[in-house]
């Protein structure tokens, strides 16, 4: 057993005992690089299938301490049959002793903590047009929602936070390493940027290439840069194409690995400005999920702050929202409070139904008005008319309904103030 197989399998050790979800593909990796054999290969393959599933059909338990107590044993389980195949025992006995792998497993929280804040800052973009007096919070492992119309200041308020543009008014500060940092190069080092227009990559390189490339230019090499991007390409299920060049790439692949590139040196703050513009709905879809997944990471946490006009799909990943208009933020808090104070309840409807219609099928409820809304009719009642409420009537009338939305906590209200 050479030393730097020794070396590598006391960090991964660490790691995979840090957080085993996120590590699966480095374990992959090792499993592949070494010859660990067919069996041991199988069980981490089928593993990591489980996780995998799990993520998908059950994210809110995904890190409860049954969960995690589970996952640790099966992975406790694949390690001690490596450690036992390549004697390895000594120095993975040396890792747990020192570190007590289990009971930090365990007790492991995702790190929260405030690496970006800004108060009350504000930014002439053009004589008639300005930021007022934004205020923000992003801490590691939340994802804040940027939404509202277009031109109303989402693309200049993520050029500030990414230090394009300087604020006129106001304070603002970044805290990456614990302590508050004024240093615009290192500053620069913890933010990932990824702007509505995505560039070519410079040069004939391939998927593959480029990300590695990147990582080894901000300091990962190696066999952490072999790791991270084996890491990043099956998290984002990218295995397929990283053979491919950038003109070869559809423009949903094209995001998804410009969002590879950025996350693969594991940056502490993630900007994102209308990403799902051009990608089509179950892009979208594996797009956010990919993203809420990433964040969560116990390992690698960051902060994402994502702007979008898609706004059920970003409110339904986003811990806070915060809707602009006219270069204010008329709503800036937690998602599960937005519409905490309406006395009313709001539903969105696609039908051809006419206004008419709807008003005799629902006599019974307390209606309180029906009014068209573009393509669709929003429906307000009192707070106490639930959705069944609303579709048992419908269904007695025969009303046809082709989309039915409750959004009473929803921005999509901001809408129409």
């Amino acid at each position: 057993m050479t030393e730097s197989v020794v070396i590598e399998a006391r960090s991964l050790i660490d790691k995979v005992s840090s957080d085993p979800i996120a590590y699966y593909p480095s374990l992959l990796h090792f499993s592949k690089k070494y010859n660990l054999g067919t069996d041991i290969h199988k069980e981490v393959i089928l593993l990591g299938s489980i996780i995998n599933d799990l993520i998908e059909t059950d994210p809110d338990n995904i890190r409860t301490k049954e969960y995690r107590e589970n996952i640790y044993l099966k992975w406790n389980d694949i390690i001690n049959r490596i450690n036992n195949q390549h004697n390895l025992k000594v120095h993975f006995r040396k890792i747990e002793e020192s570190y007590t792998i289990k009971q930090k497993f365990l007790d492991q929280k995702p790190e929260e903590k405030t690496i970006f804040f800004c108060k009350d800052i504000s930014r002439k973009i053009s004589d008639d047009f300005s930021l007022n007096n934004i205020s923000l919070d992003l801490r590691l492992g939340e994802i804040t929602g940027l939404v509202g119309e277009n031109g109303n200041g989402k693309t200049s308020l993520l050029r500030i936070i990414a230090g394009e543009l300087k604020a006129n008014r106001g304070s603002l500060q970044y805290n990456f390493s614990g302590a508050p940092c004024n240093n615009w190069i290192e500053i620069k080092r913890s933010i990932g940027y990824v702007k509505q227009t995505l560039l070519p990559w410079r040069g004939v390189t391939s998927v593959r290439e480029q990300l590695k490339f990147t990582a080894a230019m901000k300091g990962i090499t190696g066999i952490n840069n072999e790791a991270q991007y084996d890491f990043i390409i099956s998290r984002l299920n990218l295995e397929g194409h990283q053979n491919k060049l950038w003109n070869e790439l559809s423009g949903g692949y094209r995001l998804r690995f410009e969002l590879a590139r950025q996350l693969i040196w594991q940056p502490k703050l993630l900007i994102l400005d209308e990403p799902l513009g051009n990608l089509d709905i179950k892009s979208q879809l594996t797009f956010l999920q990919d993203l809420r997944n990433l964040t969560n990471s116990i390992s690698n946490s960051m902060a994402v702050i994502i702007s979008s006009q898609n706004l059920y799909e970003v409110e339904k990943i986003s811990d806070h929202v915060v809707f602009m208009r006219n270069g204010s933020a008329v709503y800036n808090g937690h998602v599960a409070d937005i519409g905490a104070e309406n006395k009313y309840r709001c539903y969105e409807i696609d039908t051809s139904a006419s206004i008419l219609d709807l008003q005799n099928a629902l006599r019974n409820l307390q209606v309180k008005e029906i009014r068209r809304e573009a393509f669709y009719k929003l429906i307000f009642t009192h707070e106490n008319i639930q959705s069944a409420d609303i579709m048992q009537e419908l269904g007695k009338r025969d009303i046809p309904v082709l989309y039915f939305r409750d959004i009473t906590h929803s921005t999509r209200l901001l809408f129409e103030k």
